[in-house]
Order: structure tokens, then C-alpha cells, then sequence
């Protein structure tokens, strides 16, 4: 690199000292992008890869293949095909032979954990559903990977245009003002080198690059020189509030949602936006001084859960499960809706996003800045070598540093009106849940009648919709006569009533037993644990050490994900059992034990808890750091620091 670095240093000698133009700003990024790609495809030039060998061939093979080729050419004059076929049996065993003891190698020689973790992931990954011909709304398919594009493009980026079809047009949001002196010392503050070389320090230097093709290990490489060029190109950008032309133009990857069964619909896949990793540095920076500044005199509601330091799925699964459990005591009942905007990302509007912005304070420069990047992005698609592009004019960008800030801005205000009709709504990012406690069925269910459309309503406003075939309704109780609940609607579709609901990746059950959740937990843990046995054998595989990494770093958190909410669970002899018999497995593999030695010696030889108590740590543990986050939640000085409170009770961890 130190050659890439003396080209680059060389190439940024006639930079701009000063840019206070949109025009010599267009005209900087460019030079620096030019300098940054250049330098680095002159050091590093493209080279051909001519490796064609195959690892499990052998000597051996090629004498059987040759010979098998022989008998073959000879047949054809003799008819003597017994004798060919006997030479390719053994032909074929033994390539089957070779393969299988060059995996096993393969597998011996893993030494080191990201090895290992790298094979598992390779191994985990399901076959790759690749986009293709898609289904219309009127049930006939796309005939072409244009139609294909262009039916992505409507369903994931509505109101979106063909780019060429675009004609300018002065929007009201945007305002290419000549900065004030406010907007410079602004943008001053914001944009310092300690500040800039955070930004870019913060990616993994190997990440997919943006249409400038600049990856953030060129950035990280060159930051020596870098930074104060990029100081005057982010101060300039943010007074302005104007964003280059090279940083406009964004490349959209479609990947598969996971867990989908039917990926001929449009919205079984992800728009991923790759925008520039200078746009994204810059990003970063704001996004840190908005929640170290607005957020902090003026913080989210605390009811979101989504994007925050101190908060997680943890929390606030933590904080909905904590009230059910309080009614199941009281003997009340608690009826729950569980809701997901659609499209969240893809259809809010900068209206809505102003809006957002204006409630927390968050000062014009900035306000102005972000609308401008919202605005003007022009994004790229190509399939099967045919590319489209399409101006956006409304959503945030799955995949943009400062997208899920924005969303949280902008449901802060359904949680804040929410409040205000003292209605219980909590929300985890686009996942968004109403809970209405109470001892009578038919009060409970207007309660939440009126949160159900006070939530359409709040979305209809922001020009956002509510899925009625996503939204679950649930009612907690132990009590076995429901009649008295009364039909919810949601945009005038009945959504039944259901016994259960899988709510961020743990399925809650009407009666808080937890049965189904546990199961679904070990067969997924027991699926995980099968890619294990392919690459371990009783004699042969990977270095115990590495097996047993696998176990403790991969299928274990399987299992332990969220169990804040139902440790209690682990104290039935039936789940002890069940959970005995997984970790007694895995104990298996990275031993090669016989199946015969005792569960509790395989745990004291490789220094493993029964997986029961190292659940119940978790969970207290869980505690501990919603406790050190959220001084509201619990008060641990009411124990003397010898007890975790979960639910209410009070649990001994001397």
C-alpha cells in the first residue's frame, strides 16, 4: 500500500484549498474520487487467476481414469463392456473415496476460529433464491429483466421514475441558499479530523463499494492525506446543503428475504442501497452529533426500543412480557396487537421525516442537508446485465448510516400521540405493539379498537399503511371462556384472534408457557449442530477446540437469545432434559466420546454449566445491563446486590 499512498499523495497536490461553490464542490469529489480509484487500480492491477487444481486428486485416479479410457476404446471394437464397466465402478468409488478423505483433511487442518466460523456460515447458508421472473399483480409473470426492474422499482421505491424520463423541477424542500455564517461555524463544529477519522475507522475495511467503486480500506489507507481534504468537502456540503452529483447515484442490490415461500413475489426480496462510503462518513458524523446533541435535551419515547445505545429485542421483549405477566397474576387479561407498517422505509415521506426533525430540535442546516440526500438519489439496478435507473422521491435507504434514525423520528410522534390518549403502544423500530390490560373482555377490546385506529390513522396521515394480514391479535389470559371479546378490525379487515405470535424471533403463547418457543429454540439449535457432525467425525475433523467454539459461540446463543423472558421455563425436569440432550451432543462432536459417557463428565471435561444454569446466568446477567442503562427499571439496592428482580420476584445469585 505505501505505493497506492505516494500516487495518492501525488494526485491530491492541485486539491481546491477552499470550495464555496455546489459547482467547485462537484468538481472536489470528483478529483478526490478520481485520485482514490486511480491510485489504487495503477498499485494493485487486475491479474487473471489460472488455479485449476483440484485438492482430493491423486496418482492414483489417473492411472483408474486412464485405464477406465482404455477398456472404453477397446469395447467399442470387442464388445467387451463387462470389463470397462468393473474398470469404472472402481473408477468412480474411488473418486468418491478421495473426495471424502480430502474433506476430511480439509477439516483437520482448521487451526484457527474464524476458519471455522467462516466453513459453518458456508455450510448454514440454504440454496440462494435468485431474482428472475416475477409474479404482477394481475397474476401473469415479467417477460423480460426489464419488466422484472421495473416492477421492483414500483413495489420498493413507489413514485419513483425512469431516470432519463425525469424532467428538473424546483422542489419546495430544497433551498440552495448561499450558507450563513450560522451554517459555516455549524458545519465547523460538526466536522472535525477526530470527529472524520472516527467515521471512517467505524467500517470493516472490506465492505461492497458504492458507484464511486471506493471501499473504506482506500479510505482507512490514505486517511493521513485524506482527512483534510474530506474536512473541506463535508464542511462545504453541509453549509450548502447540497450533496455532489457522484454522491447521488446509488447501487441497489435485491437479496431474499429468509424464511419466504414464495420468491416469485416482488416483496420477498430487500432493497439494499450501496451509496458511496464518503456520503456514508459523512452520515456517521451527523448521525452521532444528533444524538449526542438534540436527542440528548430532547430523547426518543421511551417506549421505542429500536437503533439505541442500552436497548434492544431484549428490553423490549423485556418490557411487553413484564406487563402480561402482571395481568396473568391479577387474573386479568391482556390483549395485545401486533402490527407492521408496511414498507416502512420505502413509502415515509419527507414530509413526515420534517416533521420528525422539527419536533426533536434538530436545527435547519441540518434538516436541510438530509432532505437534499432524500431527494436527489438516483438508484441503479442491473439484472442479467441489463441496468435501469430510477429518481426516488420519497423513503429512506435500506442500508444508509442515518435511515434508522430517521424512521425513529418519525414513529416517536405515533408513541408521543399514543401517550397523549393514554394509550399503551410500544414500538421496535417498524414493529409496533398495542396493549390494552384490563379484567373485562368487552372494555379491553374497544380499548384497543380505539389504539388500533388511532394507529391507522396516525399512518394515514404520514402516507404509510398498516398490513392487516401481518397483524396479530393476541389474548394473554389463563381464563377459558373468551365470548365476550369483541371483532377487531384494521382498516375495516377482522383479524382473528390467535393463540400465539412469533414477536422479534421469540413466539409468545396466550398463556406465557413458553413450550413452543423452547422447541422451535433446540430444533434450530439441533439444525446447527448437524453442520457440526459434517465436519467432524469420531476419528477425524476439526480440532476439538474449534468444535467446541462452534458450539459455545454459535448454537448456544441459539438457544440463549432473549431468555430474560423465559428462564423460568429451564427449572421444569422436562426442559432440563431436553436441553441436557442438546448440549450432551454437541459435547459428543468435539469430544469423539463414545455415545455411552456420561453427560456430567462430558460438561466437567470441557468446563461447560448444564446449559440450564448457564441459561438462568443470561438471563440475570440481561438484567444487570438493562439495570446499569435504564436506572428506571429496577432498583437493585432493595436486595443488597444479592438478588435480580425478573417479573416481580426477586432470584438469589450469590
Amino acid at each position: 500500500m505505501y505505493q497506492a499512498r505516494r500516487k495518492l499523495q501525488e494526485r491530491l497536490q492541485d486539491f481546491p484549498k477552499t470550495i464555496r461553490s455546489p459547482e467547485t464542490l462537484d468538481y472536489s469529489v470528483a478529483q478526490a474520487t478520481e485520485a482514490i480509484t486511480a491510485s489504487y487500480e495503477e498499485s494493485c492491477p487486475l491479474r487473471t487467476v489460472r488455479d485449476r487444481k483440484v485438492t482430493w486428486w491423486n496418482k492414483k485416479l489417473d492411472v483408474l481414469r486412464g485405464e477406465a479410457r482404455r477398456l472404453f476404446n477397446k469395447a467399442k471394437s470387442t464388445d467387451d463392456w463387462d470389463r470397462y464397466r468393473k474398470a469404472l465402478t472402481t473408477y468412480n468409488k474411488e473418486i468418491r473415496k478421495a473426495k471424502r478423505l480430502s474433506w476430511r483433511k480439509f477439516c483437520e487442518e482448521i487451526t484457527k476460529v474464524p476458519q471455522g466460523a467462516r466453513i459453518h456460515k458456508v455450510l448454514s447458508k440454504s440454496p440462494t433464491n435468485q431474482l428472475g421472473l416475477l409474479k404482477k399483480p394481475d397474476g401473469t409473470f415479467t417477460a423480460s429483466a426489464e419488466e422484472t426492474l421495473n416492477l421492483l422499482a414500483s413495489t420498493h421505491f413507489p413514485g419513483s421514475v425512469v431516470a432519463p424520463d425525469i424532467i428538473v423541477q424546483n422542489t419546495p424542500h430544497i433551498r440552495l441558499s448561499r450558507p450563513l455564517n450560522e451554517d459555516w461555524r455549524r458545519a465547523a463544529k460538526y466536522f472535525r479530523p477526530n470527529n472524520v477519522e472516527w467515521a471512517i475507522d467505524s467500517f470493516k475495511p472490506i465492505k461492497s463499494a458504492g458507484y464511486d467503486d471506493i471501499f473504506p480500506a482506500l479510505l482507512q489507507q490514505g486517511k493521513t492525506m485524506l482527512i483534510p481534504i474530506l474536512i473541506r468537502i463535508f464542511r462545504a456540503s453541509f453549509a450548502w446543503g447540497y450533496i455532489p452529483e457522484k454522491w447521488t447515484m446509488v447501487k441497489v442490490c435485491f437479496i431474499p428475504k429468509a424464511g419466504k415461500k414464495d420468491y416469485s413475489q416482488p416483496k420477498s426480496f430487500r432493497p439494499i442501497s450501496l451509496t458511496s462510503f464518503l456520503l456514508k462518513s459523512m452520515e456517521k458524523v451527523i448521525d452521532e452529533c444528533i444524538r449526542d446533541g438534540p436527542l440528548r435535551d430532547n430523547p426518543l419515547h421511551p417506549k421505542q426500543h429500536a437503533y439505541q445505545k442500552g436497548k434492544s429485542t431484549e428490553t423490549a421483549l423485556l418490557e411487553l412480557t413484564d406487563r402480561i405477566e402482571r395481568a396473568l397474576e391479577d387474573k386479568q387479561i391482556a390483549l395485545c396487537a401486533f402490527l407492521d407498517i408496511e414498507g416502512a422505509f420505502d413509502n415515509v415521506t419527507i414530509d413526515a421525516l420534517s416533521k420528525g426533525m422539527k419536533a426533536k430540535g434538530i436545527d435547519e442546516t441540518t434538516t436541510r442537508w438530509i432532505e437534499f440526500m432524500l431527494l436527489n438519489r438516483t438508484i441503479s439496478v442491473t439484472l442479467h446485465g441489463t441496468t435501469q435507473s430510477f429518481k426516488t422521491t420519497k423513503g429512506c435507504p435500506q442500508g444508509g448510516v442515518l435511515s434508522p434514525l430517521l424512521w425513529l423520528l418519525v414513529v416517536d410522534q405515533l408513541l408521543v400521540e399514543a401517550s397523549k390518549n393514554d394509550l399503551d403502544v410500544h414500538s421496535y423500530a417498524d414493529d409496533v405493539v398495542a396493549c390494552v390490560v384490563g379484567p373485562c373482555q368487552s372494555t379491553v377490546s374497544s380499548i384497543l379498537q380505539r389504539s388500533l385506529n388511532t394507529i391507522n390513522t396516525w399512518c394515514t396521515e404520514n402516507h404509510l399503511s398498516v398490513n392487516p394480514s401481518k397483524t396479530t391479535i393476541v389474548p394473554f389470559t389463563r381464563k377459558r371462556k373468551l365470548d365476550k371479546l369483541v371483532t377487531l378490525t384494521v382498516k375495516g379487515t377482522v383479524v382473528p384472534f390467535s393463540s400465539d405470535v412469533k414477536y422479534l424471533g421469540v413466539t409468545i403463547d396466550q398463556r406465557l408457557t413458553w413450550n413452543t418457543h423452547i422447541n422451535n429454540v433446540i430444533q434450530k439449535a439441533k439444525i446447527a449442530l448437524g453442520i457440526c457432525c459434517r465436519l467432524a467425525g469420531t476419528k477425524w475433523g476439526l480440532n476439538p477446540r474449534i468444535a467446541l467454539w462452534l458450539y459455545t459461540a454459535i448454537v448456544r446463543p441459539i438457544i440463549t437469545y432473549a431468555c430474560v423472558v423465559w428462564w423460568r421455563k429451564t427449572t421444569q425436569v422436562t426442559v432440563i432434559s431436553k436441553l441436557d440432550g442438546l448440549q450432551r451432543l454437541a459435547c459428543l462432536i468435539s469430544t469423539g466420546a463414545m455415545s455411552t459417557t456420561p453427560g456430567a463428565a462430558l460438561n466437567a471435561l470441557l468446563n461447560l454449566p448444564p446449559l440450564h444454569l448457564f441459561i438462568a446466568k443470561e438471563a440475570k446477567a440481561s438484567i444487570y445491563r438493562t439495570n446499569s442503562t435504564d436506572g428506571q427499571a429496577f432498583n437493585l439496592a432493595a436486595s443488597g446486590g444479592c438478588g435480580v428482580p425478573v417479573y416481580g420476584h426477586w432470584v438469589d445469585v450469590r
